[in-house]
């Protein structure tokens, strides 16, 4: 599903903004040196279950791992990271309460070692672990937690996404602290997302940053100029050196709390250094003269130049199958869009229509002769890229005589010169819109252009600067069809919420509506809010399957092919276990990895 790409570490992205000024009103502590890989052992935690990986292979610690970072970092704030460098590294330096194993695509215990609900499904309580410790050796306890929640996220000081995230009908959740090591959360009504959702939230420090916060300087704490000694966190590793336009060093964080079945602490690798990378054209070449270990996110135009460089250096492509980020296009179906001729309106709203276009698209040939074969068929209107969430959508298939018969039904003929034209006369042709920048992308239109127009439908192609397609799609709707690919996070049907509710500000085809414009807008609302309070999987799989078989009738967005996703490595890593719809399939589980 074109989810929302707000969901790589915590669920959402976040855009931030702040009143006031304080001064930090922590000191400096130096993190604790200690002995060796295995003190002290995670296996001491008492009679709750140690916090031990069981489905990996013992590794050898030490040794330094060298990797890109595309674009510098904005911040080291997990909570205010809204870019990919940041979320890259902050990422590494703190903790939820779940981690989410994408290999099952379900959260495990984290920060916590167990959670349960009530019967009514309104009230979770979470256990953390005992003896849990921040970086500069502190203890971690239900207070930090509370006061993430409480004094960030529903901060009213702050305009932050998340407390829209974790709020119903406008009811924030009540959090409240049990004991030192259990805090319960409230919901106002059953949030069946709620383990995955919240347990991936890093938690924050309350002792080293609650000044910030009480002088509301949120985005102030943590930036990149804060000292390695300062930047307090739970995570595998701690800031040892950032080195602008240049990198940064990580270090292990020895008071990490997850250890290997010999009750060796992770991680292994002692250091992970990031190096500079200015742009994504530049990440081949850097690969090939920086003595990378592996870089992720390769693109399909770069996998040429990458194969024939590997006759004098020695690397592996690997082609990880379809990600999670489809390629989709829609129809402006927006009644309040003043751009769209009302002849072509009425075109885009009929279902009829939108079939016929779906069906006139040859998706196989375009992965074919675009991906050259490195591309998948979409996998479904819902959550794409996930094994566990798929629901049989009925396929995409290619018919061109069905197509021509629904373009019949809705009125088209054609004249003597081959065009459709409706019932007034009005010549069929639309312009479809794209970001300016990608091949592959132009490419696609292109390809569905001349696909089109062998059935005398007339297509034009226009790209656009993209903070002008985005300003076209959201703010004038002066458009007729966007081609666009989106990104996934955490699988779940409620990432895109946004998108699927009527009065969602990303439902592309007609944002924000007052009420539901048509009655299946009307159905798909009722059954997503139905889905979010079932917290039985089976019975919330089945609701979902009802609003996947409602988009796949009416098509209000056509999926058009899921690409593949690649990645090269240089150094051979014990226990990688890619995963091509993580945001970083090779290295989601970097704290396993060690050097072989």
């Amino acid at each position: 599903m074109p989810g929302t790409n707000r969901l790589l570490h915590f669920c959402f992205a976040l855009s931030l903004v702040l009143w006031g000024g304080c001064k930090d009103d922590s000191k400096p502590r130096p993190g604790p040196k200690l002995p060796n890989n295995q003190q002290p052992s995670a296996n001491t935690i008492g009679s709750e279950p140690a916090a031990v990986v069981t489905n990996i292979t013992t590794g050898t610690a030490g040794g330094e791992l060298t990797l890109p970072l595309i674009g510098e970092p904005r911040t080291y704030n997990p909570l205010a990271a809204s870019d990919r460098s940041s979320e890259t590294i902050t990422r590494l330096l703190f903790a939820g309460l779940t981690r989410f194993n994408w290999q099952t695509e379900t959260p495990e215990p984290d920060l916590a070692h167990k959670w349960s609900v009530s019967a009514d499904g309104k009230t979770w309580t979470w256990h953390l672990r005992k003896n849990l410790q921040w970086s500069d050796g502190q203890a971690l306890t239900a207070d930090d937690v509370v006061f993430t929640w409480n004094d960030i996220i529903y901060n009213p000081h702050f305009i932050n996404p998340l407390a829209d995230t974790f709020s119903i009908e406008g009811k924030k959740f009540a959090v409240s602290q049990i004991d030192k090591t259990t805090v319960q959360f409230v919901t106002p009504e059953p949030f069946a997302p709620f383990v995955a959702f919240v347990g991936t939230v890093p938690i924050i420090p309350r002792h080293a940053v609650r000044g910030y916060i009480r002088e509301r300087r949120f985005t102030e704490f943590y930036r990149l100029g804060t000292l390695a000694f300062r930047l307090v966190g739970s995570g595998p590793y701690r800031l040892k050196e950032h080195m602008p336009g240049e990198g940064i060093l990580l270090e292990r964080n020895q008071l990490y709390h997850r250890s290997d079945e010999s009750g060796n602490r992770l991680p292994y690798i002692d250091l992970v250094r990031f190096r500079a990378v200015p742009a994504a054209d530049d990440l081949p070449h850097r690969f090939l003269t920086n003595g990378f270990a592996l870089a992720e996110g390769i693109r399909f135009e770069d996998l040429q130049s990458l194969t024939a460089a590997n006759k004098t250096n020695e690397h592996q492509i690997l082609d990880l199958g379809p990600g999670s980020e489809p390629r989709i296009m829609w129809f402006n179906q927006n009644t309040n869009a003043p751009g769209v001729a009302p002849h072509k309106q009425a075109w885009f709203r009929d279902s009829r229509f939108r079939q016929a276009v779906n069906l006139a698209i040859d998706r196989e040939a375009i992965i074919e002769s675009v991906y050259d074969g490195k591309g998948g068929l979409p996998d479904g209107f819902l959550v794409a890229g996930s094994a566990r969430w798929r629901v049989d959508s009925g396929g995409f298939p290619h018919d061109a005589a069905r197509s021509m018969k629904l373009l019949e039904e809705v009125g088209f003929q054609k004249n003597d010169k081959g065009r459709l034209v409706d019932a007034k006369g009005n010549a069929l042709s639309f312009t479809l819109k794209l970001a300016r920048g990608s091949r592959t992308s132009s490419a696609v239109a292109e390809t569905i252009r001349t696909q089109l127009e062998t059935l005398g439908i007339h297509v034009t192609v226009a790209h656009v600067e993209f903070p002008a397609l985005l300003h076209s799609l959201d703010t004038e709707f002066d458009y007729d069809a966007i081609l666009m690919g989106f990104g996934g996070g955490v699988p779940d049907p409620q990432t895109a919420r946004d998108i699927l509710r009527s009065d969602g500000p990303m439902h592309y085809w007609h944002p924000r509506q007052s009420a539901p414009a048509t009655k299946w807008e009307r159905q798909i609302d009722e059954l997503f809010t139905r889905q979010r309070g079932e917290l039985d999987f089976e019975k919330r799989k089945r609701t979902c399957a009802e609003i996947s078989s409602i988009l796949s009738r009416e098509l209000p967005y056509l999926p058009l092919l899921i690409r593949h996703k690649h990645a090269v490595v240089r150094t051979k890593l014990g226990n990688l276990k890619p995963v091509a719809a993580s945001p970083f399939p090779l290295t989601w589980n970097l704290e396993e990895l060690f050097l072989q």
